[in-house]
């Protein structure tokens, strides 16, 4: 916390009046993070923070104000999709999602694929072949994808990918802030297109560990970690939907278990290891599973 507060000081004094927005994966992680600023005695005038999508929306509110475009929201998008299925459904032209009934669930897993592969840089125009050779799965999210982005045309809506896309061609305004971002932040392709193209000539990256980084270089891009995990060179898609003709073994996984009660004896126990190991505490990575929101 130290190197960063001191990072942050430096960047205020330099920038005294200037716009500072500080980049944050959400809004509950930037109060969180001012919060704790503000306990560490850091204080600076014209302090914000702001997602990557917020400063894409506010990079393009001119133009989407001059096209009528509206952006389209994460409840809008689950109907979306879950007329779509039906539509489709009573055509015959679904095989995997052929269901005897079409939740909202389902529209809502759905949607948040489609929308996660459209921010990951794939659209029916950009779509391997080898997507729908096999799979009925992809073969039915293919025609849900077109039938979504012709939507998103005829009712002059825009999503979060649009967004980052018609973001990056804006034409750039006078009073560009100072932007600050940790380089333990996680990006898709997209906004990570937006981020080099708009954000990257103003930014100061403030240097985070990031042992997430050893798994998924591509995603964190901005982190200076060189210890990559040595995975087969195959699209992620062949294992997930070819696993008969994936002949590549994965490497075996150092895992250990253990068994503790209660939560404090637990989390002594999990320092006790990482100390024991010798592991710095900065290059360490602990998941917690709670019952309301087990990750």
């Amino acid at each position: 916390m130290y190197p960063l507060l001191e990072s942050l000081q430096m960047i205020a004094k330099r920038y005294l009046f200037e716009k500072k927005i500080m980049i944050v994966p959400s809004y509950l992680d930037g109060n969180t993070f001012k919060i704790n600023l503000s306990h560490q005695g850091f204080a600076a005038l014209n302090f914000h923070s702001s997602t990557l999508f917020d400063v894409a929306k506010e990079a393009c509110f001119d133009t989407l104000l001059k096209k009528g475009l509206k952006i389209l929201d994460s409840s809008l998008g689950q109907v979306l999709i879950l007329h779509i299925l039906k539509e489709l459904s009573s055509r015959g032209k679904l095989i995997y999602f052929k269901l005897p009934l079409i939740t909202p669930g389902l529209a809502k897993s759905i949607f948040r694929t489609i929308k996660e592969m459209r921010v990951s840089g794939y659209s029916s125009l950009h779509w391997y072949d080898e997507f729908i050779s096999d799979s009925g799965k992809m073969k039915d999210l293919f025609q849900i994808m077109l039938d979504y982005e012709k939507q998103l045309r005829n009712r002059n809506l825009i999503d979060e990918a649009g967004l980052y896309s018609l973001a990056k061609r804006t034409t750039e305004k006078e009073d560009k802030p100072v932007y600050l971002v940790t380089s333990n932040i996680q990006m898709n392709e997209l906004e990570m297109q937006f981020f080099h193209e708009k954000i990257k000539p103003t930014a100061h990256i403030l240097e985070l560990a990031c042992p997430e980084a050893t798994i998924d270089p591509y995603s964190f891009s901005l982190t200076d970690c060189q210890t990559v995990a040595l995975c087969p060179e195959k699209k992620i898609v062949d294992f997930l939907y070819r696993r008969d003709k994936f002949s590549d073994k994965l490497p075996d996984l150092n895992v250990e278990f253990y068994q503790t009660y209660g939560e404090y004896t637990e989390a002594k126990e999990v320092l006790r290891m990482i100390a024991e190991k010798g592991i710095p505490y900065d290059l360490s990575l602990i998941h917690i599973s709670e019952p309301t929101r087990p990750y």
